[in-house]
């Protein structure tokens, strides 16, 4: 079974980008591309 990135699999569904996204949740586009290749994974702390 492939191991698949949420994240990176909506994106393409909804036609957006990694920009468009860092954008909306205010992280550099850096940090949201760490988050597509599992490098890192984003903060669940929702306050």
């Amino acid at each position: 079974m492939t191991n698949l990135n949420r994240i990176k699999v909506v994106l393409v569904e909804k036609g957006k980008t990694g920009k468009w996204l860092a954008e909306e949740v205010g992280k550099t586009p850096c940090t949201v591309s760490k988050w597509c290749s599992n490098t890192i994974q984003p903060d669940t702390d929702i306050r």
